[in-house]
């Protein structure tokens, strides 16, 4: 019979690495107190709920094999790469078009 799980000194020491990286906060969640704290609760929950939304599709993504054609094809590579330069531009343009108008959140 084939062994699925490695030696336990070496499973032991992955199941360590997992819990630390596990609890350790990462760039979303300094992205959620950074952004409620700056802008309040409701659009601190917004922002929550768009890094669930992105997680959930890079899920199901990976689910149905998707993310390693994505990442493997170049075609799919570029395609990516000028979509979110121009999301961005796009997102950059809106910011500095409304920098100097009050929001009303005063």
């Amino acid at each position: 019979m084939v062994d699925l799980l490695p030696p336990w000194p070496q499973f032991g020491v992955f199941l360590g690495a997992v819990i630390v990286l596990g609890v350790t906060p990462g760039p979303g969640v300094f992205y959620i107190l950074a952004t409620s704290i700056a802008q309040g609760a409701r659009s601190g929950l917004v922002s929550v709920l768009g890094i669930a939304a992105g997680t959930f599709v890079h899920v199901l993504l990976a689910v149905f094999g998707l993310t390693l054609l994505l990442a493997s094809s170049l075609v799919f590579f570029s395609i990516r790469q000028v979509c979110w330069r121009g999301l961005s531009c796009y997102s950059g343009s809106l910011s500095c078009d409304s920098a100097g108008r009050p929001t009303g959140n005063s």
